[in-house]
């Protein structure tokens, strides 16, 4: 059975009306295909289970925070008689694929087009490239700096040390609530730098950034939470003008143990 020929012939042709295209990312046994509107990439995913005959429908954006989710997200339960759930259409030969593959195509019209260009809108308050570049940059500098502001070593991990730092914390976000985004990033990333930096040194583990290029992550600190991702945890902080995530995550990322929320 030749998939390479009968996806593009069917699904392929069928979405490139819409300005999607066969997208590089594509790779054996999953075939992307995308297109960019208002400067953000849009994808439709069409992916085989490695396991048995049958294949998944997926999309996601390039926009900040989105993941990639699965058909059933938005389409009724039951509705489509080849893919009931949502999450799986099985196939036993030629023709039970192109209907499945036809079925993909009006759920993608029906349903998943319009949900696409909901998650398409960009929050303005997230980190930035910029911000993260200059994270991976001077982020040894930066929490120098912070530190002395604060009042509170890089090395100095006692609970009434962790205290003093997040009133801090909590004092420069209340102080600058009504201050434009653009105006506060600065600060923000010192605070970001600092919590990095001391959970680096604590665990030994090291700076790394994602595949966004903004969503810096501090990795390698144990097996109950191994990555901690400061720069969009202390952004959320201050635009819900609530450090407790924060907090409670930073402290589980420093004793290597669950987030206790409680």
């Amino acid at each position: 059975m030749n998939l390479k020929k009968i996806i593009p012939e069917i699904f392929g042709n069928a979405v490139a009306q819409y300005g999607f295209t066969l997208d590089p990312s594509s790779s054996n046994g999953m075939w992307v295909y995308s297109r960019v509107k208002k400067d953000v990439k849009q994808e439709l995913h069409v992916q085989k289970n490695r396991f048995s005959e049958a294949f998944y429908l997926r999309y996601t954006t390039s926009a900040w925070g989105v993941r990639t989710m699965d058909a059933k997200n938005v389409i009724p339960m039951g509705k489509y008689k080849l893919y009931p759930y949502g999450i799986s259409a099985s196939y036993h030969d030629v023709e039970s694929l192109k209907l499945i593959l036809h079925e993909f195509v009006e759920i993608v019209e029906e349903y998943i087009l319009s949900e696409l260009d909901r998650l398409s809108v960009e929050e303005k308050v997230i980190p930035s490239v910029e911000m993260a570049d200059k994270l991976l940059s001077s982020h040894l500098e930066l929490s120098e700096k912070f530190a002395k502001q604060c009042g509170v070593g890089i090395a100095d991990n006692g609970v009434d040390d962790v205290e003093k730092l997040f009133d801090v914390i909590n004092a420069i976000i209340t102080e600058t609530r009504n201050l434009p985004y653009e105006g506060v990033q600065d600060q923000l990333v010192d605070i970001t730098a600092f919590l990095g930096e001391k959970l680096k040194r604590k665990h030994d583990g090291a700076w790394m950034i994602g595949g966004d290029n903004r969503n810096i992550m501090i990795t390698g600190l144990g097996n109950m939470m191994p990555a901690f991702t400061p720069l969009s945890l202390v952004v959320e902080s201050w635009k819900n003008q609530d450090i407790t995530q924060l907090k409670v995550l930073y402290l589980a990322a420093l004793k290597n143990e669950f987030p206790n929320f409680g």
